[in-house]
């Protein structure tokens, strides 16, 4: 599970939840993600594949 948490003074425009099978790889956006009313947002990933999973936000 990941979760980030935000400033709800400055919270972002737009998260979305990405990923990449290698560091070499571009990332593909896998998705929006929606902030809650606490200024957070979460993934969680039942299976574990190699590369690498996150978050991604705009301020714009």
């Amino acid at each position: 599970m990941l979760q980030v948490a935000f400033d709800r003074a400055g919270l972002p425009v737009r998260c979305r939840r990405a990923g990449r099978p290698s560091v070499q790889a571009p990332p593909e956006f896998l998705g929006d993600l929606t902030l809650n009313a606490h200024g957070t947002v979460h993934i969680v990933e039942p299976e574990i594949h190699p590369g690498h999973v996150g978050v991604t936000w705009d301020w714009e």
